[in-house]
């Protein structure tokens, strides 16, 4: 029933009922976190490693002379871009007239409403059929097609983002 529908008497009779079911659950002194997102030890665990590898303040240098420990770089970190490129098998300026495509769609890759990825869940890439995903040279042929498309478009987008910013 509604508390809205209920009477006076049946109303206090709930806040009796739920003040005892509180009481006995304080009573168990239970520490509980309620913050969203806490990582269990064993995850924390995980990354351990990842944390002792920054030893010194040079370490946060890039070769340009940026510190990373810093927000501001804009255009993004001079190293990290040459590495994705490498792995996309692209140079720096298609990897920037990519996102710039991307962003000129209007995706907003860094805040992706639902919290994961704005191009997709991981749970799209675990299927258990991924080798009949891909049937045959054709699919190949027109995936290498579709990304000429995409990076022609992503220059095209990055050219009138270039030439509608201000100089100066």
């Amino acid at each position: 029933m509604k508390y809205t529908e209920m009477t006076s008497e049946e109303l206090k009779a709930e806040k009796a009922q739920l003040k005892k079911e509180y009481e006995i659950l304080k009573s168990r002194h239970l520490d509980l976190n309620m913050a969203r997102g806490v990582l269990s030890v064993e995850q924390l665990n995980l990354t351990q490693d990842m944390l002792g590898v920054l030893k010194t303040q040079d370490d946060c240098i890039t070769e340009n002379g940026t510190d990373c420990r810093n927000y501001g770089l804009l255009d993004g970190i001079p190293e990290a871009k040459k590495l994705f490129a490498e792995m996309l098998d692209v140079d720096d300026d298609e990897l920037s007239d990519m996102y710039d495509a991307i962003r000129a769609k209007g995706v907003d890759i860094a805040n992706a409403e639902d919290g994961g990825s704005a191009m997709g869940d991981a749970d799209d890439l675990d299927d258990e059929d991924d080798e009949d995903d891909l049937e045959g040279e054709d699919e190949l042929d027109e995936e290498d097609e579709e990304l000429a498309e995409a990076r022609k478009e992503a220059r095209a987008a990055s050219e009138i983002l270039r030439s509608s910013t201000p100089k100066g």
